[in-house]
C-alpha cells in the first residue's frame, strides 16, 4: 500500500523530482571540482565520499514515493527481535534467537507484501524475509530488524546491515540499557548516524526491567548522553527506555514502548516523501560543509592563490627581462624591415612608391637558395616573381609584422631570488596544504618550453603593436604632404612647361630635360632616404618599447599549473 499523499497530481511528483536532482546536481558539481585538483590529495578522499553520497541519492530516488523504511539497528543481546514484534503489536513476528548472533539476516515488516517492492531489488535471495502483519501498529511503515551490529560474526552479515542501513529513513539504534557504551556497536553505527538527521536517529535504552529503580534515570541515562556527545555527531531529539519482553528480577520503573511507537508513527506519517527531500538536502549541506571544514582546515586557500599570482608576475617579469636582453642587432634589422613593410602600405606617391621598391628589393635579396636555381631559366622566373609580388597580405595573415628575435630562457638564467622563491612557495604548498610532493621538483613544475612559448607569444604580439603603432605615426598626411610635394611639384612644372612650349609650337633644349630628371630624381631620393632615416630611427625605439610593455604587462597566462586548482579549492572555501 503506497504511502503518497492523496491528491497528488503529475505535476508535484515532478517538482519533487527535480528538486531531488538539483541536490544531487550540486553534489556532482563539487565533485568534478574536487577531481579538477589531482595535486591535492585530500581531494580523491572527499571525491569518494561525494560518491557515497550520490550512491545515498540513487537510493532516496529510488524509493522517493514509498513508504518510511524504520531499521532496527543494534548489538548482540540488546532485544531488537522482540522490540520488533512489540512495534508492530505481533508477538511472534519475528522469532527472537537464543544462540549468538541473534539475528543472521534482515527481517522486513509490512502492512502489505506490495511493500517492499523498492527494497527487494537490492537483496539477494534469502538476505531479506518479508513478514506481513496486516493489522501492524506502523501501518504507514516497513520495519526492519537487521543483524547484529557486534558479534563475533558480524563479518558475515555486514554487507546485509549496510544494505538495510543504506536504504533506511529512520534509525531506531537499539542499546543494552545494563551496558549502552560498548565501542564496537558504537563505531560500527558512527558510519551511519552521520547521514540521518538527529531528529530521524531514535535512542532505545531496551531491557530497563533489569536496571534497578532510579539507576536508569540518575546514572545511566545521563552518563550515556554524555558519552554519546564524544562518539557521534549532533544533538539527538529522541531516547526512550523500553522493555520489550519484561522478564527481568526487578520491577519495570520506566517502560516507554508507547511512546516510542506513538514517535514512529509521527515520524513514518503519509508525507513521508517530503521528509526524503528534505533528508536530501541534509545530505548534500553536510557534504558540503565537511568538504568546507577540511578546506578551510588546511589555510587560507584564497590568499594562497593571491600569492601564486604574483610569484607568476614576479617570475614572467624576470624571464621577459632574460629574454629581452639577449636580443642584440639581429631584432633591430628585423624591426626595421617590418616597420618598412607596414609602412610602404600606408604612404602613397613618390616615396610611397620607393619604400614599396625598398621591400620588394628586399624580399628579393633575401629569397632562399632552390635547386632550381641551378638552371638559370626557372631561376630568373622565380627570381622576377619574388620581385613583382606584392607579399605584404601573405606577411599580414602571417604575422611577419611582428620581431621573432628571442633569447629562450631556463632556470639556469634566472636570479637566485626567484629560484629561492619558487622553493618557498612550493614548500608552503606541500606542507601547509598538503599539495603533492612532486610540486616540489622545480623543473618539472615550471616547464620552460612553456613559459619561453607564452612569453615569446607575448612578445611578437606586442612588437606587432608597436611596429603598426610606428609606422601610423610616421606616415601621418602632414608628413607625407610635404614630402611628396617635393617631388611632385618638379615633376608637375617639368611636364606642363613641356606641355605649354610644344602647344606654342616651341622646343625645349635637351639640356632642360635632363636638368629637371636629375633634379626630379635627386628630390625623390632625398625625401625617401630621409623618410628611411625617419622609420629606421622608429625601429629603433620599437625594440626598447616593446621591452619595456612585456616587463611591465600584467600576464594572465598560468605560468605554475597549479594555480588553477588552488583557485578551484579557494571557490569551494567560501
Amino acid at each position: 500500500m503506497s504511502n503518497q499523499p492523496t491528491g497528488d497530481t503529475p505535476a508535484m511528483k515532478l517538482q519533487r523530482r527535480a528538486r531531488l536532482a538539483e541536490e544531487r546536481r550540486r553534489i556532482e558539481q563539487c565533485k568534478l571540482e574536487l577531481e579538477k585538483c589531482p595535486h591535492w590529495p585530500t581531494g580523491k578522499a572527499l571525491a569518494a565520499g561525494l560518491d557515497e553520497t550520490l550512491r545515498d541519492f540513487d537510493a532516496l530516488e529510488e524509493r522517493l514515493e514509498s513508504k518510511a523504511v524504520i531499521a532496527l539497528v543494534g548489538g548482540t543481546g540488546t532485544g531488537k527481535s522482540s522490540l520488533a514484534n512489540a512495534l508492530c503489536g505481533r508477538s511472534n513476528a519475528v522469532t527472537p534467537g537464543i544462540d549468538r548472533p541473534t539475528t543472521r539476516k534482515a527481517t522486513a515488516i509490512v502492512r502489505s507484501l506490495q511493500d517492499p517492492d523498492s527494497l527487494l531489488g537490492r537483496f539477494a535471495a534469502g538476505e531479506l524475509d518479508v513478514v506481513p502483519v496486516p493489522e501492524t501498529a506502523l501501518p504507514n511503515a516497513i520495519l526492519v530488524d537487521t543483524p547484529d551490529t557486534d558479534s563475533n560474526e558480524c563479518g558475515d552479515y555486514s554487507a546485509i546491515l549496510d544494505r538495510v542501513l543504506e536504504n533506511a529513513d529512520v534509525l531506531v539504534c537499539v542499546f543494552d540499557a545494563a551496558n549502552p557504551k560498548r565501542k564496537d556497536n558504537l563505531d560500527r553505527l558512527a558510519l551511519y548516524v552521520r547521514k540521518f538527521e538527529p531528529r530521524h536517529v531514535i535512542l532505545v535504552l531496551n531491557r530497563a526491567d533489569i536496571i534497578k529503580a532510579g539507576a536508569l534515570e540518575e546514572e545511566i541515562v545521563p552518563d550515556f548522553l554524555a558519552h554519546l556527545k564524544s562518539c557521534w555527531p549532533g544533538s539527538f531529539e529522541h531516547l526512550f527506555c523500553t522493555s520489550a519482553a519484561p522478564n527481568g528480577e526487578f520491577p519495570v520503573p520506566v517502560n516507554q514502548l508507547g511512546e516510542l511507537r506513538d514517535c514512529l508513527r509521527e515520524i513514518s506519517g503519509a508525507k513521508f516523501v517530503d521528509e526524503r527531500l528534505k533528508r536530501a538536502a541534509y545530505l548534500r549541506e553536510g557534504a558540503e560543509e565537511g568538504v568546507l571544514a577540511t578546506l578551510r582546515s588546511q589555510g587560507d586557500w584564497a590568499a594562497l592563490a593571491e600569492e601564486i599570482r604574483t610569484f607568476e608576475k614576479d617570475l614572467s617579469r624576470q624571464v621577459a627581462e632574460v629574454c629581452v636582453s639577449g636580443d642584440g642587432g639581429e631584432g633591430a634589422a628585423m624591426a626595421n624591415y617590418a616597420i618598412l613593410r607596414s609602412a610602404s602600405s600606408l604612404w602613397w606617391g613618390p616615396v610611397g612608391f620607393f619604400l614599396g621598391i625598398s621591400v620588394r628589393f628586399r624580399r628579393f635579396a633575401g629569397t632562399p637558395f632552390r635547386a632550381s636555381d641551378l638552371i638559370l631559366p626557372l631561376a630568373l622566373v622565380r627570381r622576377i616573381r619574388a620581385f613583382a609580388t606584392d607579399g605584404s597580405e601573405s606577411d599580414r595573415e602571417s604575422g611577419n609584422d611582428a620581431v621573432e628575435a628571442w633569447h629562450p630562457c631556463g632556470w639556469d638564467d634566472l636570479s637566485q631570488d626567484s629560484i629561492q622563491a619558487y622553493m618557498d612557495l612550493s614548500e608552503k604548498l606541500v606542507r601547509d596544504f598538503g599539495m603533492d610532493p612532486e610540486l616540489r621538483n622545480a623543473r618539472a613544475s615550471l616547464v620552460f618550453d612553456d613559459l619561453t612559448a607564452l612569453l615569446e607569444k607575448k612578445w611578437k604580439t606586442e612588437s606587432a603593436k608597436e611596429i603598426r603603432r610606428s609606422a601610423k605615426r610616421c606616415s601621418s598626411f602632414w608628413l607625407q604632404a610635404p614630402l611628396n610635394a617635393f617631388t611632385i611639384l618638379p615633376l608637375g612644372y617639368t611636364l606642363w612647361t613641356t606641355a605649354s612650349t610644344f602647344f606654342r609650337g616651341e622646343y625645349l633644349p635637351e639640356a632642360f630635360y635632363w636638368q629637371s630628371l636629375f633634379l626630379t630624381g635627386l628630390l625623390w631620393l632625398l625625401t625617401s632616404w630621409l623618410v628611411q632615416i625617419l622609420l629606421g630611427r622608429a625601429a629603433k625605439s620599437v625594440m626598447r618599447r616593446t621591452a619595456e610593455n612585456i616587463v611591465k604587462s600584467d600576464f594572465s597566462e598560468r605560468l605554475l599549473p597549479v594555480r588553477e586548482e588552488v583557485e578551484t579549492l579557494a571557490r569551494l572555501a567560501k
